[in-house]
């Protein structure tokens, strides 16, 4: 079994935690040794970011792309993709280190997610679509294919990116934003049809 422990005692971390339980249902492949957090003691929690055993491997157990960016860069070892057994991916899909897939995401052919990429519930990834580090997908998020998206994206509950778009780095789409047309980097949009809110 793979000792892993999360950074991060907070509900993405214990949503990770259960993905982990999924995951050893069928055959046991993790050790959960336990969560590391600078700001929270309680249950299963052994310490500061700075006593993870360098033994372990580690999930970013923290919900902003930003957030995740910087732990990555204050850990030593090694970052674990999960896949939660219910998760559809196709073929010659790439997923970069420190990707957590969440239950019923799908993956279409050909589809690549950078680094520390996290996607919740029912998220869907089309065919074609490319993705920088450190995408977050909120519940149900879709994005249709041929997409290119750029890194730290944050994109909401139920919001949709319809194909051949492109959205620039540090974007934020709002839940239930329809992107119907590019989003340039750094802006917030929401709406239907999706527009600049900030």
């Amino acid at each position: 079994m793979i000792p892993l422990v999360i950074v991060g005692a907070g509900s993405a971390g214990r949503f990770y935690r259960q993905i982990i339980d999924d995951i050893n249902t069928d055959e046991l492949t993790y050790e959960f040794v336990g969560f590391v957090d600078d700001t929270k003691t309680g249950p299963e929690i052994i310490g500061r970011i700075t006593d993870i055993p360098t033994a372990c491997r580690v999930v970013l157990g923290v919900n902003w792309s930003r957030s995740r960016a910087l732990l990555a860069h204050r850990i030593t070892t090694e970052l674990e993709t999960l896949i939660h057994p219910t998760a559809l991916i196709g073929r010659d899909v790439i997923l970069g280190p420190g990707s957590v897939l969440g239950p019923n995401v799908t993956l279409g052919p050909n589809v690549e997610l950078g680094q520390g990429t996290h996607l919740n519930v029912g998220v869907s990834v089309h065919q074609g679509t490319q993705a920088g580090a450190w995408l977050t997908m909120g519940p149900g998020a879709r994005v249709c294919g041929d997409c290119t998206i750029g890194s730290h994206v944050e994109i909401g509950a139920n919001a949709v990116i319809v194909n051949l778009h492109t959205v620039g780095d540090g974007a934020r789409i709002g839940a239930c934003a329809a992107v119907v047309s590019d989003v340039a980097r750094n802006i917030t949009v929401g709406g239907v049809p999706a527009r600049r809110l900030r």
